[in-house]
């Protein structure tokens, strides 16, 4: 165990669904056997977090019969079943989009995970995420009404300060057994991940969803919008990390180029505001992989803080800390997009929810 797993107590759940994201970096890993407090509950604690797809129940680490085993594999099975489902939702807003002639980009969910792990079902995909550019935003959501989508009129839409109108960086619909999110900006803060789409699809790459080829980020512009939203979500499930992880070792090697080191894909990133972020997902990081490069004292301060927070959390409903305290805290930092200020930020602010907000937002309501 890492020395910042050390700093808090874990229970033996904390301790399996760390061990198993371990498993799908290092196989070794798989071999230790660890205590499975209740091995029907098992599923059930993995999916939490989003490993299930990636566990494996005859693993040694498990230690589980054959029927358990089998039960096991049944929830697995149902997952695939979910994400096909979701494929071929996919395929057919997809097509509506092609045929209109928009461009679009497939990010997150089903794209990510055959990018990373080269299956479509690797990763849980609650919803359909594109992104387009920001010109064609009312052209696309004619072309979904058309197919059928309703449109969602979310919270987030309607918020009447002015200031949180800016926060807003998506269109929300629903269609089929799932939401499709249309992004014009991949972060609801304006300030973090300022590429535009244009460069955004000059550097995509295909992808084969389904039976289709779509186009998605490139691995090295995966790797910061995992970065993004793992520490705009506090990093609450460890998949998150793991797909981090993966794309780390798949494209760190295209942020840190020509010998220039970490420090300067550090930099590059925080010309997008993305640097802070990126430094708190790479130290975290160690957690999984030790081999990640050290980070400065702070960020290595907010990832112990995290790691806290799971161990803190009912281990399987590590969302039930977020949110919490808002009426006690308000966030101020200077600049939501610096590095310094996100460190300085989500040091202070980790157990409140979001690692960034906006300077004045004063949490919901």
């Amino acid at each position: 165990m890492t020395r910042m797993s050390r700093c808090v107590t874990w229970d033996a759940a904390d301790r399996l669904v760390l061990q198993t994201a371990r498993a799908v970096l290092d196989p070794a890993a798989a071999q230790e056997s660890f205590p499975v407090p209740d091995p029907d509950a098992l599923p059930e604690l993995l999916a939490s977090h989003g490993l299930l797809m990636h566990a494996n129940p005859a693993w040694p680490l498990y230690g589980l019969t054959a029927a358990e085993q089998q039960r096991m594999a049944a929830h697995i099975k149902l997952l695939g079943i979910i994400a096909l489902t979701r494929t071929r939702t996919v395929t057919e807003v997809a097509d509506a989009l092609d045929t209109a002639g928009i461009r679009f980009l497939l990010v997150k969910g089903v794209a990510l995970a055959q990018q990373v792990w080269g299956r479509t079902s690797a990763r849980g995909a609650g919803d359909i995420d594109v992104l387009v550019a920001e010109r064609d935003l009312e052209a696309a959501a004619a072309v979904l009404a058309e197919l059928g989508a309703v449109p969602q009129r979310t919270d987030r839409d309607l918020r009447p300060r002015a200031k949180d109108r800016r926060m807003h960086h998506a269109l929300t619909f629903h269609y089929a057994d799932t939401d499709v999110d249309v992004h014009y900006r991949l972060d609801d803060i304006p300030t973090v991940f300022t590429v535009p789409f244009e460069e955004f699809y000059a550097r995509s790459m295909q992808a084969t969803i389904g039976s289709r080829t779509v186009r998605t980020l490139s691995p090295s512009d995966a790797l910061l919008l995992v970065a993004c939203h793992g520490g705009r979500d506090s990093w609450v499930k460890w998949a998150s990390l793991l797909d981090f992880v993966a794309l780390w070792r798949l494209a760190g090697s295209t942020l840190v180029r020509d010998g220039s080191g970490v420090d300067e894909a550090l930099a590059r990133a925080g010309a997008v505001g993305a640097g802070g972020r990126l430094e708190v997902a790479l130290a975290l990081g160690r957690v999984l992989d030790p081999t990640l490069p050290q980070q400065s004292p702070r960020a290595m301060r907010i990832a112990r803080d995290v790691v806290a927070m799971h161990a803190a959390a009912p281990s399987d409903n590590i969302w039930a800390l977020r949110g919490r305290g808002w009426a006690q805290y308000r966030v101020k930092l200077a600049s939501a997009g610096s590095r310094d200020a996100y460190l300085w930020g989500a040091r202070k602010y980790v157990w409140q929810g979001d690692l960034d907000k906006r300077p004045g937002y004063q949490g919901p309501g």
